[in-house]
């Protein structure tokens, strides 16, 4: 509590004003008694510092004991059990009664605002920014062969149970639509880029080299001497002739991937006439298919493909989410893998919210079993916030107990006691106004 007595506070300063007026006009009556006006200030001043200290007494005994006077002060200390009772009353009735609790929560339609808050835009990003990231963390820390090993065993159920010529014919049909070629031959040659931009293909390549150069050591002695030769006087170097292939290669391909030039159009043209050929091979290739389904069945192919498939989704995805807890929106601009699930996850979170706005029997139980949980909450709650305020006010001291009083009244009391100089004072010259006319 801050002191009765405190600098700037105003009741004080104008009781220190009234006392010291009082001694000031006490003197000049002693000096001047003739003078009836002097009379008269001294009883406006008297009685004005009369009311000023009979309130601040009256203040301070709510909080300690004024100049140590011991009957019936420092009431707020001496009744805290009372106070804090009455306190806890109070918020029971007011604040947290349960007529008043369950009322507020049956106004309204929890569950339509619920629905409505979640259809905001900001909101909803918020949600899918949020399951987007917490999933695709979760997903790129499940080892892949795990991942693996569950959708090999479904796609092989389904290889086992569906018949090649009809697995045959359906990819037939499908890989005959324009489209379909388009994106087959760019993903082909997109794939080949990466193959060709990594730093081992050009190692394979020298593999390869050194494979066939001893191949050849073995036919002719002259096919062995000018090879020899050759290496001697390094005009045949491995590693260079790698590298040049390689760059022809990766040109050839990166040339092929653009539209606009001829190159693109006369691979699809092959590649139509590759695909309008399979009519005269239908029962070669689906017997062919028949073994290739075995094959990468017993030979765990399916398996190493789809696990290196898996491996580069969950990379490109945790790169994805490194990036997208600093700045989503950039995140999903640069990452193809984040931006994919991110549009699935939107449309769902919208379709969901929409389709159980769409129900009003969904929405009627569901806003019931709200409400039910809000209120069984509220109402727990309501004995637990009593029971801590019946703690904290308890655990005060005398002191920090007449600081949390006084501090949310301390104006009014200062005006309290500001009142009581003024109503004095205004008694003091009607008393005197009273008995000077009397006389």
């Amino acid at each position: 509590m801050k002191q009765v007595g405190v600098k700037y506070n105003p009741a004080n300063w104008l009781l220190a004003f009234l006392a010291v007026a009082f001694v000031i006009v006490l003197a000049l009556q002693v000096k001047y008694p003739e003078l009836w006006y002097l009379h008269g200030l001294k009883f406006i001043v008297e009685a004005s510092l009369v009311g000023g200290v009979a309130d601040w007494f009256a203040v301070t005994a709510l909080f300690k004991k004024p100049l140590g006077f011991p009957y019936h002060t420092a009431i707020l200390p001496r009744k805290r059990q009372n106070f804090i009772d009455a306190t806890l009353k109070l918020m029971q009735q007011e604040f947290l009664s349960r007529k008043k609790i369950y009322k507020l929560i049956n106004n309204g339609n929890v569950y339509q605002k619920l629905l409505n808050f979640f259809l905001t835009s900001k909101t909803r990003q918020l949600i899918v920014k949020t399951l987007v990231l917490k999933l695709l963390g979760a997903l790129s820390t499940i080892p892949a062969s795990t991942i693996a090993a569950e959708i090999t065993k479904e796609v092989e159920e389904n290889l086992i149970a569906a018949k090649p010529e009809d697995f045959y014919f359906k990819l037939k049909s499908m890989i005959k639509r324009p489209k379909v070629q388009e994106a087959l031959l760019n993903k082909t040659l997109c794939g080949m880029q990466k193959y060709l931009e990594r730093p081992r293909t050009t190692q394979k390549i020298i593999r390869y080299l050194d494979k066939y150069t001893a191949k050849r050591q073995k036919g002719s002695w002259t096919g062995n001497f000018a090879l020899g030769l050759a290496y001697a006087t390094n005009v045949f170097d491995p590693e260079e002739m790698a590298q040049i292939i390689r760059d022809y290669l990766l040109r050839f391909v990166k040339q092929a991937q653009d539209p606009n030039q001829h190159l693109q159009e006369q691979l699809l043209v092959f590649t139509r006439a590759l695909i309008d050929k399979l009519d005269t091979w239908d029962e070669d290739l689906i017997a062919t298919t028949s073994t290739f389904r075995e094959v990468i069945i017993k030979e765990d192919i399916l398996f190493t493909m789809i696990k290196i498939g898996i491996e580069y989704f969950q990379e490109e995805i945790a790169k994805g989410v490194a990036a997208g807890e600093v700045d989503y929106p950039q995140a999903l601009s640069q990452n193809p893998s984040l931006a994919f699930v991110d549009k699935i996850m939107n449309n769902t979170v919208e379709v969901t919210i929409k389709e159980l706005l769409a129900k009003p029997e969904m929405a009627e139980k569901v806003n019931q079993l709200i409400m039910d949980v809000m209120q069984r909450t509220a109402f727990q709650g309501e004995e637990w916030a009593l029971e801590i305020a019946k703690q904290f006010l308890k655990d005060l001291d005398d002191k920090q107990l007449n600081d949390l009083v006084y501090e949310k009244v301390e104006t009014d009391l200062i005006w309290i006691r500001l009142n009581g100089s003024i109503v004095g004072g205004i008694i003091g010259l009607l008393a005197f106004g009273f008995l000077y006319v009397v006389k």
